[in-house]
């Protein structure tokens, strides 16, 4: 009888111990995100002060931009806010300001669904991301 039950409890512990396992492993498959974003940055001379594809489940750039900030991948001045009929724009990445009269910093994308049907990418609030998106934003006197 005692060998039965120190059976069922060996079993009972090593299920315990599996379901923990896969809880963690999936865990961290989901904080992966579902889809992945490659994000430029180029100054006005097109050096490229970063060139990173990340992982996320944000709906749209703005969000995405949001995570990067929290992870300290680099920083972002905006003006504006997210419920402004654009959305916010960017005045300023990590030490690189835009000026009053130019340049300003922009983005593109070339594989963008939205970006690509419009022929411009809308603000950064408002722009769906999609798995496998490109954006580079650019300091630039224009579009």
């Amino acid at each position: 009888m005692k060998k039965n039950a120190v059976r069922i409890g060996l079993a009972f512990l090593v299920l315990v111990l599996g379901l923990g396992a896969y809880k963690v492993y999936s865990d961290s498959l989901r904080d992966q995100g579902s889809k992945s974003i490659q994000i430029i940055i180029q100054d006005e001379s097109e050096k490229v002060l970063f060139d990173k594809v990340v992982r996320t489940d944000a709906e749209t750039l703005g969000d995405l931009l949001d995570e990067m900030i929290k992870e300290k991948k680099f920083t972002i001045a905006f003006e504006g806010t997210k419920t402004d009929v654009y959305g916010r724009y960017i005045t300023q990445i990590n030490d690189v300001k835009a000026g009053a009269a130019g340049p300003w910093w922009v983005y593109a994308s070339t594989n963008n669904t939205e970006c690509v049907a419009a022929g411009y990418c809308g603000g950064i609030d408002v722009n769906p991301i999609h798995d496998k998106d490109v954006f580079t934003f650019s300091l630039s006197m224009g579009y």
